[in-house]
């Protein structure tokens, strides 16, 4: 009877181990698989937030060239511009671009590539190289009917070809990131 009280009382030591053992156990993996959980949708997050930002400085860059481009296009063609005009949109599209780039200052690891190059800093460089040739072009009134100054055109491709490799490489990062969710 001493064995079968012994067994039995070892069965009930052994239970309530194993079973305060889950009760602590249990809790604690359930918290470590939650916080590695939250912080590979953190991660998530952030990849989706500089994909956005980078997809926000390509658009911004885009139409301050366009912009830029037009304007040039459109005083070759003979019709008046309004300078003040210009340098008001100039400026708030480069703005808006500048800000754009500089935030993807913020997202050190997920966009390595495209700020590794600097890329950005180039583009605004050259737009804003672009942007100061063309007021001066017009104030000058060196863009006539037909004519668009050869340094006019230069800038204009330097800006175009430095926005290029920033697209390009952003595209490619973007085709990654897609790839590798």
């Amino acid at each position: 009877m001493a064995d079968s009280a012994l067994t039995g009382l070892v069965g009930a030591l052994g239970g309530a181990l194993i079973g305060g053992g889950a009760a602590i156990l249990g809790p604690l993996l359930l918290k470590r698989k939650e916080r590695h959980q939250a912080v590979a949708d953190n991660k998530q997050e952030q990849a989706d937030d500089a994909m956005k930002a980078l997809i926000d400085a390509r658009m911004k860059t885009r139409l301050w060239l366009d912009y830029l481009v037009s304007t040039v296009a459109q005083a070759a063609a003979g019709v008046p511009i309004d300078r003040d005009a210009f340098e008001a949109r100039a400026e708030k599209l480069g703005k808006d671009a500048v800000r754009a780039c500089y935030r993807l200052e913020y997202f050190d690891e997920e966009i390595v590539s495209v700020r590794s190059y600097h890329l950005y800093y180039q583009v605004i460089g050259a737009m804003r190289n672009s942007a100061v040739v063309i007021k001066m072009s017009l104030a000058t009134g060196a863009i006539a009917e037909g004519h668009v100054p050869n340094e006019v055109m230069d800038v204009l491709t330097q800006a175009e070809q430095t926005r290029t490799w920033f697209r390009l490489a952003s595209a490619h990062l973007t085709t990654i990131r897609a790839s590798h969710p």
